[in-house]
């Protein structure tokens, strides 16, 4: 797992379904190369808010925008629960008080998942 201290953490994978099906399997497969097991999986911003209160996972990954709602709901849980979360995302600056959280511009390779990933738990949950 390389830079990454635990390998069996756990993750939140909230990604927009219906542009690109495959996108849900090409992240977990590099999560998985990466020593992570996904938790679960929301394409809603209602799933993802309902996976922060019932499931456990170590870090999250969000989609800055699930179907075309901004994600900033469930980061606001993450915060408070004090998981860790990296954003994804294909367009510009993250809206306040975000913007300085670890952000993967999309598209996005193996290595700069990593690198977000560990930037993410080096910061921990707390905003």
């Amino acid at each position: 797992m390389g830079l990454l201290r635990v390998r069996c953490q756990t993750a939140l994978n909230c990604w927009a379904r219906g542009f690109n099906e495959q996108i849900f399997g090409v992240v977990e497969d590099m999560l998985g190369e990466l020593g992570y097991t996904v938790a679960a999986e929301a394409a809603r911003i209602d799933e993802a808010l309902e996976a922060t209160k019932n499931v456990d996972f170590d870090l999250a990954i969000l989609d800055a925008h699930l179907n075309g709602q901004p994600v900033s709901p469930v980061a606001d849980a993450l915060v408070a629960r004090g998981t860790p979360f990296v954003f994804a995302t294909g367009y510009g600056e993250l809206a306040e008080p975000y913007r300085d959280r670890p952000t993967l511009k999309k598209p996005f390779q193996m290595d700069g998942l990593k690198q977000m990933l560990q930037s993410a738990l080096d910061r921990g949950g707390f905003s």
